[in-house]
Protein backbone atom coordinates (compact mmCIF):
# COMPACT_ATOMS: atom_id res chain seq x y z
CA UNK A 1 0.00 0.00 0.00
CA UNK A 2 1.49 3.54 -1.08
CA UNK A 3 1.30 5.01 2.36
CA UNK A 4 2.76 8.27 1.64
CA UNK A 5 0.41 8.43 -0.85
CA UNK A 6 -2.23 8.52 1.63
CA UNK A 7 -0.43 10.63 3.83
CA UNK A 8 -0.43 13.24 1.37
CA UNK A 9 -3.95 12.45 0.63
CA UNK A 10 -5.24 12.99 4.74
CA UNK A 11 -2.70 16.18 4.54
CA UNK A 12 -3.92 18.01 1.86
CA UNK A 13 -7.88 17.33 2.57
CA UNK A 14 -7.00 17.98 6.57
CA UNK A 15 -8.59 14.67 7.59
CA UNK A 16 -7.58 13.27 10.67
CA UNK A 17 -6.95 9.72 11.92
CA UNK A 18 -10.13 9.97 13.72
CA UNK A 19 -12.06 11.47 10.52
CA UNK A 20 -10.98 8.73 8.82
CA UNK A 21 -11.63 6.09 11.29
CA UNK A 22 -15.53 7.13 11.68
CA UNK A 23 -15.62 7.08 8.20
CA UNK A 24 -14.18 3.52 7.44
CA UNK A 25 -14.89 1.61 10.98
CA UNK A 26 -11.43 1.51 11.03
CA UNK A 27 -10.41 1.98 14.46
CA UNK A 28 -7.37 4.85 15.13
CA UNK A 29 -4.98 2.46 16.04
CA UNK A 30 -5.56 0.41 13.07
CA UNK A 31 -5.39 3.22 10.64
CA UNK A 32 -1.96 4.28 12.65
CA UNK A 33 -0.68 1.07 11.88
CA UNK A 34 -1.42 0.67 8.68
CA UNK A 35 -0.10 4.92 8.10
CA UNK A 36 3.24 3.93 9.71
CA UNK A 37 3.35 0.81 7.69
CA UNK A 38 3.79 -1.45 10.12
CA UNK A 39 0.98 -3.45 9.03
CA UNK A 40 -0.19 -4.71 5.36
CA UNK A 41 -3.94 -3.66 4.71
CA UNK A 42 -6.14 -6.32 3.51
CA UNK A 43 -7.92 -5.70 0.02
CA UNK A 44 -10.89 -5.08 1.79
CA UNK A 45 -9.56 -2.72 4.08
CA UNK A 46 -7.10 -0.67 1.22
CA UNK A 47 -10.90 -0.54 -0.32
CA UNK A 48 -12.79 1.15 2.58
CA UNK A 49 -9.97 3.78 2.65
CA UNK A 50 -10.40 4.37 -0.54
CA UNK A 51 -14.21 4.80 -0.91
CA UNK A 52 -13.85 7.18 2.45
CA UNK A 53 -11.12 9.36 0.69
CA UNK A 54 -13.31 9.05 -2.86
CA UNK A 55 -10.47 7.43 -4.90
CA UNK A 56 -10.22 4.00 -6.14
CA UNK A 57 -8.32 1.14 -4.25
CA UNK A 58 -5.89 0.90 -7.08
CA UNK A 59 -4.35 4.03 -6.28
CA UNK A 60 -3.75 3.27 -2.93
CA UNK A 61 -2.44 -0.13 -3.95
CA UNK A 62 0.45 1.15 -6.29
CA UNK A 63 3.54 2.12 -4.53
CA UNK A 64 4.97 3.65 -7.50
CA UNK A 65 1.38 6.47 -7.75
CA UNK A 66 2.99 9.70 -8.57
CA UNK A 67 1.84 12.58 -7.00
CA UNK A 68 -2.01 13.01 -7.35
CA UNK A 69 -3.54 16.02 -7.44
CA UNK A 70 -7.08 16.76 -5.87
CA UNK A 71 -9.12 19.66 -7.18
CA UNK A 72 -9.43 21.98 -3.84
CA UNK A 73 -12.25 21.12 -1.80
CA UNK A 74 -12.86 17.66 -3.17
CA UNK A 75 -11.94 15.77 -0.06
CA UNK A 76 -13.54 17.67 2.07
CA UNK A 77 -16.83 17.46 0.21
CA UNK A 78 -16.17 13.55 0.15
CA UNK A 79 -15.49 13.49 4.36
CA UNK A 80 -19.15 15.95 4.93
CA UNK A 81 -17.38 19.21 5.26
CA UNK A 82 -18.48 21.13 2.52
CA UNK A 83 -16.64 24.55 2.24
CA UNK A 84 -18.06 25.79 -1.13
CA UNK A 85 -15.29 25.14 -3.15
CA UNK A 86 -15.16 22.37 -5.86
CA UNK A 87 -18.05 21.53 -8.04
CA UNK A 88 -17.31 17.36 -8.22
CA UNK A 89 -20.47 15.54 -6.47
CA UNK A 90 -19.25 13.20 -3.08
CA UNK A 91 -17.46 10.08 -3.64
CA UNK A 92 -15.42 11.56 -6.82
CA UNK A 93 -11.95 12.99 -6.39
CA UNK A 94 -10.39 14.54 -9.52
CA UNK A 95 -6.93 13.43 -10.76
CA UNK A 96 -4.76 14.59 -13.28
CA UNK A 97 -0.60 15.62 -14.11
CA UNK A 98 2.00 13.01 -13.45
CA UNK A 99 1.24 9.46 -12.85
CA UNK A 100 -2.38 9.46 -14.36
CA UNK A 101 -1.95 7.01 -16.75
CA UNK A 102 -0.16 4.60 -14.25
CA UNK A 103 -3.06 5.59 -12.19
CA UNK A 104 -5.71 4.20 -14.09
CA UNK A 105 -3.19 1.03 -15.56
CA UNK A 106 -3.23 0.51 -11.75
CA UNK A 107 -6.56 0.77 -11.35
CA UNK A 108 -7.81 -1.39 -14.17
CA UNK A 109 -5.47 -4.14 -13.17
CA UNK A 110 -7.04 -3.85 -9.57
CA UNK A 111 -10.34 -4.56 -11.09
CA UNK A 112 -9.01 -7.58 -13.02
CA UNK A 113 -7.92 -9.37 -9.44
CA UNK A 114 -11.11 -8.45 -8.08
CA UNK A 115 -12.81 -9.99 -11.13
CA UNK A 116 -10.97 -13.01 -11.36
CA UNK A 117 -10.96 -13.46 -7.31
CA UNK A 118 -14.88 -13.61 -7.53
CA UNK A 119 -14.99 -15.28 -10.98
CA UNK A 120 -12.87 -18.39 -8.76
CA UNK A 121 -15.29 -18.03 -6.24
CA UNK A 122 -18.26 -18.58 -8.42
CA UNK A 123 -16.94 -21.27 -10.18
CA UNK A 124 -16.21 -22.71 -6.95
CA UNK A 125 -19.79 -22.37 -5.74
CA UNK A 126 -21.41 -24.30 -8.55
CA UNK A 127 -18.98 -26.93 -8.24
CA UNK A 128 -20.56 -27.23 -4.67
CA UNK A 129 -23.85 -27.26 -5.75
CA UNK A 130 -23.32 -29.66 -8.46
CA UNK A 131 -21.94 -32.37 -5.71
CA UNK A 132 -24.57 -31.90 -3.66
CA UNK A 133 -27.26 -32.54 -6.38
CA UNK A 134 -25.46 -35.71 -7.81
CA UNK A 135 -25.35 -36.71 -3.98
CA UNK A 136 -29.15 -35.89 -3.43
CA UNK A 137 -29.79 -38.14 -6.44
CA UNK A 138 -27.60 -41.25 -5.50
CA UNK A 139 -29.02 -41.53 -2.30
Amino acid sequence: MNTKLLKDLMEKGEITQRMLSSRTGISTTGLNQIIKGRVKPKTETIEKIAAALGISAGVLMNPSSGPVHIQSGNINNIMGNHNGIGESKPGTALFYGTGEMELLKSEVNHLREVLKSKDETIETLRMLIEQYKNRDKEG
